[in-house]
């Protein structure tokens, strides 16, 4: 016997998928204010939070095997990368020391990443940079 479309089951779970995108991005921001504020208003803090975020993401993803982790961490990551490339450098950081940590300490996120996901998964990533693991 065919199974019945339930369009009732359908709307609840789209509506719970798009409400805990938006808990989700909600505390992500509410978290990054605290720790902007907590640190006398200094963006570049962001920037280390959001590197050992997803730092955590990733390697408990990893270590747990968990995709939904993994792909959280690869986002958080992508944007660190794209925070540090498009503002830190260019006027966000004043001193040209804090301009090369930022740069080192993404690189070494990036590094610790690919060896662990290299000595996990052999190569084997297709998909997980993919809207769908978030569900």
């Amino acid at each position: 016997m065919p199974k019945k479309y339930n369009l009732q089951e359908n709307v609840n779970k789209g509506l719970s998928v798009v409400l805990n995108l938006i808990f989700s991005l909600y505390l992500f921001v509410i978290t990054t204010q605290y720790v902007f504020f907590m640190f006398n208003e200094n963006e570049f803090v962001i920037t280390i939070y959001w590197g050992i975020l997803s730092l955590f993401f990733l390697t408990y993803g990893i270590q747990k095997d968990v995709v939904k982790l993994r792909t959280i961490g690869l986002y958080i990551l992508s944007l660190t990368t794209i925070k540090i490339l498009a503002y830190d450098i260019w006027s966000g950081l004043d001193d040209a020391i804090m301009r090369v940590i930022a740069l080192m300490l993404v690189g070494g996120v990036m590094i610790g990443v690919s060896i662990l996901y290299s000595k996990k998964y052999d190569g084997d990533l297709k998909g997980e940079f993919d809207f769908d693991n978030l569900k």
